[in-house]
């Protein structure tokens, strides 16, 4: 592994961070969004932030990618491929108690007033109770 530190990358990086806040800003005022992303939106927009938040997203990802595989080539490829294992599984679990545990318990009703009643393709559907 490289011990060197690369300044220039670092500033890069901080730079795409900052660019990531005028991009979150611009959302706001846009005058088309996306449908996928339904945003409040203010009436005193234009259309050059469309120009600029299009602008900035087409390249501000993938420079974040290109980075981390940087980064990635510099450290020992078995360690990074056990992190990136114990980091799946680790949300895998996570996610999977907070469905069965969280959603369907007294915890949903307390954090969002209501119990969620989620039903997959492969379970049958619940009858309504039609007594009076």
């Amino acid at each position: 592994m490289d011990d060197r530190r690369y300044y220039g990358l670092d500033a890069l990086r901080g730079g795409m961070m900052m660019l990531g806040i005028v991009l979150h800003g611009a959302t706001f005022y846009l005058v088309s969004p996306p449908a996928t992303m339904p945003i409040p939106t203010d009436r005193n927009n234009a259309f050059i932030f469309d120009l600029l938040f299009h602008f900035i997203h087409s390249f501000r990802m993938p420079t974040f990618f290109v980075l981390a595989g940087w980064w990635m080539v510099q450290y020992d490829l078995p360690a990074t491929i056990k992190f990136l294992c114990v980091t799946t599984f680790t949300t895998v679990i996570c996610f999977v108690t907070y469905h069965y545990w969280v959603q369907r318990s007294w915890v949903s009703v307390f954090l969002n007033g209501r119990r969620f009643d989620l039903n997959w393709p492969w379970q049958a559907p619940r009858q309504a109770d039609t007594r009076c």
